[in-house]
């Protein structure tokens, strides 16, 4: 559907009506602004072009859109009669904020257009239009304030998304896995924005035979979850390894909780995890043998838990220098393995 344009700004209407007008029948051709202090009375007020109106003041009468013709209203005032429409005619209403909800009275069918950077209440929205043939959603901000949906329902009227369509809501309870819009048509995309939403997970609104719908999905951009230069670092991972242990680990977690113990976990994120072969190896090597005395002794070893192997060797010499004085010394070489369901490295040291 393509709209005509309409402005706030007078500049942009060649025609603007101010104070008192009586006339029997009066013809509007070009694009019109009624001002606050106009003051209309007319048997009929005839569209004899397609154009834009916008209406601050009162109009006393009825208005003819004749044959063909387009018009698009922005009506912030009061019109005291009634549309007729003729053949091929066609009236679309627009609203920017709550001042433009001001109903008409329609012989025929009629278009609502929605395009407001004001916040908007979707269910007034959705009472004020329910005798259009279509709602008509623009770049508009929304907020969802009930559990209702335009479900078919009667003469309940279609709905085209032509812009970006932000919806605001308290809490995602109140929109998941339930239709937001019916009977929906057009290419424009619908965003939610909830408040008090971890930022790990994401609405995502989709269409599911002629409705949208929302549901709750788990982010997987950790600079947006982290906000930090750990997510900038976890996201450089994915595109070095998809299948990265510590990647899967994270995407699998559901809670804030899990994503920092898992973080803690990971050698990745945590370095001091590289001690824990040392701190394992320690404890098995204090209860290795002792050296003969006066003898370079070699002592090959192997250690093996669930997480950790080791293969290695300790070279020892014991030192009598006296019946009540000895020296000792030693060293160890081993190759250390860790892996678990978060990590893999290896290390090889040498210790003496």
């Amino acid at each position: 559907m393509v709209l005509l344009p309409i402005s706030n700004a007078w500049a942009d209407f060649n025609n603007v009506i101010q104070g008192y007008l009586f006339a029997n029948n009066y013809e509007i051709s070009e694009n019109t602004i009624f001002a606050e202090n106009a003051f209309v009375f007319v048997n009929t007020l005839e569209i004899v072009k397609s154009i834009s109106v916008i209406n601050n003041g009162t109009i006393n009468g009825d208005i003819n859109v004749l044959s063909g013709h387009r018009l698009l209203l922005q009506n912030k005032g009061d019109i005291n009669g009634s549309f007729y429409l003729e053949n091929n005619a066609k009236l679309t209403q627009v609203i920017h904020n709550e001042n433009d909800f001001n109903s008409i009275s329609v012989n025929g069918g009629y278009n609502l257009f929605i395009n407001s950077s004001e916040t908007l209440s979707l269910s007034s929205v959705i009472n004020f239009g329910r005798d259009a043939e279509k709602i008509i959603f623009g770049d508009s901000v929304l907020f969802f304030d009930s559990l209702t949906s335009l479900t078919r329902s009667g003469d309940a009227p279609d709905i085209e998304l032509s812009g970006n369509v932000i919806i605001k809501v308290n809490s995602f309870h109140d929109i998941v896995n339930r239709p937001i819009f019916s009977n929906v048509s057009g290419d424009g995309t619908v965003l939610f924005y909830p408040e008090n939403l971890d930022s790990m997970y994401v609405i995502q609104s989709y269409k599911e035979d002629g409705s949208v719908y929302a549901r709750l999905i788990r982010e997987t951009d950790y600079s947006k979850i982290f906000n930090t230069k750990m997510g900038n670092f976890i996201n450089f991972l994915r595109t070095e390894n998809s299948d990265d242990k510590l990647l899967n680990a994270l995407d699998s977690a559901s809670s804030r909780t899990e994503l920092n113990r898992i973080i803690d976990e990971s050698v990745k994120t945590n370095p001091l995890k590289l001690m824990t072969p040392i701190r394992i190896f320690n404890y098995f090597v204090g209860f290795s043998d002792y050296a003969d005395d006066n003898v370079i002794n070699f002592i090959p070893f192997s250690i093996f838990n669930d997480d950790f192997h080791s293969l290695g060797g300790k070279i020892a010499l014991d030192l009598s220098v006296s019946d009540k004085v000895s020296v000792g010394i030693s060293g160890y070489a081993a190759d250390m393995n860790f892996s678990d369901k978060l990590n893999d490295f290896s290390r090889f040291i040498i210790w003496w």
